[in-house]
């Protein structure tokens, strides 16, 4: 893939050092000893492209930082903020460990933990994973190839899987896991199987030990990536979120043919209303999260980026 890895160019000499160093490596996987994903003050800037109906982009930031358990058992706490629109600091999203080479994610509002990488599976090896971000079915992945890299200077199993869901036979989705950091398309989306209307495929732009960039994705050069100037959502009149009733509020006039759809950051669209007649929509029954309305009303568009608390 290009631009996947900064890789080092190597001499003769060097690619002689690397074979010892893969056999090296290669000997202790034996044993078990993969680079740890899940330990203090790492980041994922992931970038998320919504372009297909407006030029919006937005960068997540995940950081693992502080320790907790759940029924005896020890996780990272996982927090999250957004590069665009709300100047917010760091949110609990949830919890993560790590065990004999998988790493689980439990979200912060549920109590089963959701296995997000294997990293004890081989060529050809696969499983299945109850997808977190969704309440029905579950993904097969599989591992089609493992190669060994540098990835920045250190020496990393690359894993080259693809996935699918239970009801489509074909293996059609590909991401590609880093030993010690996770996947390229981002941090809690390792194995991604369907793409919704008006979205692509997120991207990890960088990742941070300790503030040192380990990774960054040469494709854009850069940790975060936002296009708050191409979405007037703080300057536009028609269109707000009134958290404190979970509603959807909407001034001036529309036209009768005004619609407005609501998309979750999957791209899935979670609302749409075709004929509007009133100034607002109640949304209590829409799940706490991140959303994106877009207001059509004849041949202007209107975007806002809303928490529901």
């Amino acid at each position: 893939m290009k631009g996947a890895f900064n890789m080092k160019r190597t001499s003769i000499a060097t690619e002689a050092l690397l074979f010892l160093l893969l056999f090296a490596a290669g000997t202790s996987k034996a044993q078990n000893t993969h680079l740890s994903v899940v330990k203090d003050s790492v980041e994922y800037n992931t970038l998320y492209d919504y372009s297909t109906y407006i030029t919006y982009l937005t960068t997540q930031t995940l950081m693992m930082d502080g320790d907790t358990t759940f029924d005896g058992m020890s996780y990272k706490k996982l927090y999250e903020k957004w590069s665009d629109f709300f100047n917010i600091d760091y949110e609990l999203i949830g919890y993560v460990r790590e065990i004999h080479d998988k790493v689980y994610y439990r979200p912060i509002d549920q109590t089963d933990d959701y296995l997000l990488y294997d990293f004890g599976l081989g060529v050809g090896d696969s499983t299945f994973m109850y997808y977190h971000q969704f309440e029905w079915g579950g993904v097969y992945v599989r591992v089609d190839s493992i190669v060994s890299k540098f990835v920045g200077d250190t020496i990393r199993d690359c894993y080259y899987v693809s996935s699918r869901d239970e009801d489509y036979q074909n293996w059609a989705f590909y991401n590609t896991w880093i030993e010690g950091i996770g996947a390229l398309q981002g941090f809690l989306d390792p194995c991604l199987f369907q793409q919704g209307a008006g979205y692509s495929w997120p991207q990890l732009l960088c990742y941070k030990d300790h503030g040192e960039i380990l990774y960054m994705n040469d494709q854009y050069n850069t940790c975060i990536i936002g296009s708050s100037n191409s979405v007037e959502e703080n300057e536009n009149p028609n269109l707000f979120f009134d958290n404190s009733r979970s509603m959807l509020r909407f001034t001036g006039h529309l036209d009768p043919c005004t619609s407005v759809s609501i998309f979750n950051l999957l791209g899935q669209r979670v609302y749409f209303n075709g004929n509007l007649c009133n100034d607002h929509l109640d949304l209590n029954d829409l799940k706490q999260g991140l959303y994106i309305a877009v207001l059509r009303d004849g041949m202007s568009v209107s975007c806002l980026k809303f928490i529901k608390n």
